[in-house]
């Protein structure tokens, strides 16, 4: 129960936000941002519900997943890593719950900076933690040669490990950028950062072959 507690208040503290300023939000609350950042979707305000909802569901799952994965065994053996995956995607949805009362407030904010320093600081956080993710079927990079062999898998997860945290840097740069050349940045090291993995890991198992 201990290595639950962080996502445990997380998801109190998200809750607890969300009755404090329910009864001040306009019925219609920002769901959605363009990529000019620009507000195009909204819903009733009730969805404010739906983060700290979230947060619990990931915080479940993940323990769901745990114990009903056939390499369970090693979870031990990176528990405090595990642990802060669950906890900081959960964070990744309070911030976009603290974002979505800011619009609704009619607070200025530029979202495309937002978005860019949050994704960022997101990939360099998790570019951290892949050296040291164990082999499992739910959480890292899953690709058919690095779950067939461990040595593929130690490698690949290294390998995209520091690619992720040179890409985090990269989206936080972009942050920089004029506004028209932001989301082509960010999706050209976000294609790079998913893809480059693949390769990888099949050419560790191609020299093996």
């Amino acid at each position: 129960m201990k290595q639950y507690k962080p996502s445990i208040l997380l998801t109190a503290v998200s809750l607890l936000l969300s009755f404090v300023v329910f009864s001040s939000l306009p019925e219609q609350i920002p769901a959605h941002w363009n990529a000019h950042g620009t507000i195009d979707r909204y819903a009733p305000k009730l969805t404010i519900f739906l983060f700290p909802a979230v947060i619990f569901f990931l915080t479940i799952l993940f323990q769901v997943m745990r114990k009903t994965d056939p390499n369970s065994g090693n979870y031990k053996k990176f528990q405090k890593e595990y642990n802060r995956y669950s906890f900081v995607i959960g964070l990744v949805f309070f911030a976009v719950q603290i974002m979505t009362i800011a619009a609704a407030f009619r607070m200025n904010i530029n979202v495309n900076l937002i978005f860019c320093l949050g994704i960022g600081s997101l990939f360099i956080f998790l570019g951290n933690l892949l050296p040291k993710t164990k082999h499992n079927y739910f959480i890292g990079i899953r690709t058919p040669w690095a779950l067939a062999d461990e040595q593929n898998w130690f490698r690949t997860h290294r390998f995209t490990g520091k690619l992720w945290v040179l890409g985090g840097f990269m989206i936080t740069l972009a942050s920089l950028a004029p506004v028209p050349f932001q989301v082509p940045v960010f999706l050209s090291v976000l294609a790079v950062m998913v893809l480059a993995p693949f390769v990888f890991s099949y050419m560790e198992f191609y020299k093996k072959r």
